[in-house]
């Protein structure tokens, strides 16, 4: 009876650990998920001031680029699948002024995009940290080309944005009407200029 009994309590210990571990894994898993990001809602001076300076500063790369179209575009949750997981999309958050009518106004268009669109384009500039497309016609995912070509733009470079702690934020795009090869320099423009692009969006201090 009493070998039954010392049995049972070594069990009965043997589970007690087990159940102890499963509960320190799943506390150490719940402590791993990120936490939501905390929503601030900025003064509309404020915003107002720092869209200024991201208008300015887009319009600056425009013009030492001579480029057609500078945008910035952001990406974002736009809701929930039926399983739960988030819709991956992205937004055209601003953009240079169309200096005549046949150049299209890319927010009207490309807000709220599912980023499955351009699997190939964002798959390169996710992991190289640009896209850079001289000639369109080149261009192997065919979404991104028609809609280049419906846009009159034959050279496409996306350059990625991304916050200190590594998450991807957006990314800038400098298109051109002719094909163009960004030079060394101009590539050069558009990757120092990001940091700031980056505060901006941020509000953050310049």
């Amino acid at each position: 009876m009493q070998i039954f009994t010392i049995i049972l309590a070594i069990m009965g210990g043997g589970i007690i650990i087990v159940a102890y571990g499963i509960f320190k894994a799943l506390n150490r898993l719940v402590i791993n998920i990120p936490a939501k990001p905390v929503k601030i809602n900025f003064p509309l001076k404020q915003s107002i001031e720092y869209d200024l300076l991201l208008s300015r500063t887009l319009q600056k790369l425009k013009d030492e680029l001579n480029a057609t179209k500078v945008l910035v575009a952001r990406f974002h949750n736009g809701g929930n699948f039926y399983n739960g997981l988030a819709m991956k999309k992205f937004s055209v958050y601003m953009e240079t002024a169309s200096s005549n009518s046949t150049i299209p106004c890319m927010q009207d268009t490309y807000r709220d995009v599912m980023n499955s669109r351009y699997p190939e384009v964002f798959s390169h500039l996710v992991v190289w940290g640009d896209y850079i497309c001289s000639d369109i016609a080149d261009c192997l995912d065919t979404n991104f080309k028609n809609d280049a070509v419906k846009c009159g733009f034959v050279s496409v470079n996306l350059f990625l944005i991304k916050q200190l702690n590594g998450v991807e934020e957006g990314f800038v795009g400098i298109n051109f009407r002719t094909g163009e090869v960004m030079t060394p320099e101009q590539r050069s423009k558009v990757t120092e200029a990001i940091p700031k692009i980056l505060g901006m969006l941020n509000m953050s201090k310049l």
